[in-house]
């Protein structure tokens, strides 16, 4: 049996206004901005990703018309495509700017909160299965992100599925940029010279990548080699706030969710990449990204209702 639903995606052609509009301006702008700055940006396997899902979603509309969960699927894949560049050569651009490191300030910070690294890292060290926990939850961010878009999608939720990509979007770009003007390595560099036994920092901010860019040595990005080079904010923990957002509403999800991101918040810590401040800007830019989507959203769609119903053809 065929199921066939009729929706306001079939009406309008593309279910998610607001978030693919801001998703290809910003890649556009990191296009300008690599070509005013002399550098080569390099989609590489990305690029054939969205032409494969480009075309999955011309058949999509030309044979399953009716089938709004699958084009809506597709059309998230599409914008997370074009978000996740967008951030990731936005990450690289901004860390040219070669701004003094913080990591000095931010550590300071962290005592002041009463955090003492070097004996919070020796008494994890302790705990080898906690350890292995925490290191598979730092690197579930991506297939989080997967997850949630599929989930919102499947169940046709487009206003919360633009409205959950926008925030993704608007909380990498202000971390990026935060990140050029507060750059770090992180507390792995400080901890480094340590022996632990069972700790790995995975992490860790990739000292050398960082200093190539900051000495503008780097004139190609390629998307297929990028690391993750932003401190403070703390981008992790706006995924793993996001994502519990998105859920909010779904009691019988919400539960294991928040454990699972739970424990990547706690993995921020243990894996090396970002002190404690970090976390808690990260935080804040969570906030600050759900009330502007939340904004956009709503702007948008008191704009849907005072558009004049267009009339009905004879």
């Amino acid at each position: 049996m065929t199921l066939r639903l009729k929706s306001s995606v079939t009406a309008s052609g593309w279910p998610l206004p607001v978030s693919a509009a801001a998703g290809v301006v910003l890649l556009l702008g990191c296009c300008l901005w690599a070509w005013r700055a002399d550098v080569t940006l390099v989609l590489g396997k990305a690029s054939y990703v969205l032409a494969l899902m480009m075309a999955v979603r011309r058949y999509e509309h030309v044979r399953f018309r009716d089938h709004v969960r699958l084009i809506l699927l597709t059309d998230s894949l599409i914008v997370v495509c074009i978000m996740g560049a967008g951030v990731g050569f936005l990450s690289y651009l901004t860390a040219m700017a070669d701004a003094p490191l913080r990591d000095r300030e931010l550590l300071a910070f962290d005592r002041a909160l009463g955090f003492d690294w070097s004996a919070v890292m020796h008494a994890l060290d302790q705990w080898p299965g906690l350890v292995s926990l925490l290191e598979l939850a730092y690197q579930t961010h991506t297939a989080q992100i997967a997850c949630i878009v599929m989930f919102l999608a499947l169940r046709n939720r487009p206003k919360d599925l633009d409205a959950f990509l926008l925030a993704f979007l608007i909380a990498g770009a202000l971390t990026t940029t935060i990140s050029a003007l507060v750059p770090a390595l992180g507390p792995a560099s400080l901890l480094g010279n340590q022996d632990f036994l069972n700790l790995k920092l995975t992490g860790a901010t990739p000292a050398d990548v960082l200093a190539q860019l900051r000495a503008g040595s780097t004139r190609i990005i390629d998307l297929d080699h990028m690391a993750g080079i932003v401190t403070f904010p703390s981008f992790h923990t706006a995924i793993a706030l996001l994502v519990v957002h998105a859920v909010r509403r779904d009691w019988w999800l919400l539960g294991p969710v928040a454990g699972l991101d739970a424990l990547m918040l706690a993995s921020t810590i243990t894996e090396g990449g970002h002190y404690v401040v970090d976390v808690l800007a990260g935080g804040a830019i969570t906030i600050v990204a759900v009330t502007v989507s939340g904004a956009a959203k709503g702007s948008q769609a008191a704009r849907e209702r005072l558009r004049p119903a267009l009339p009905n053809p004879a």
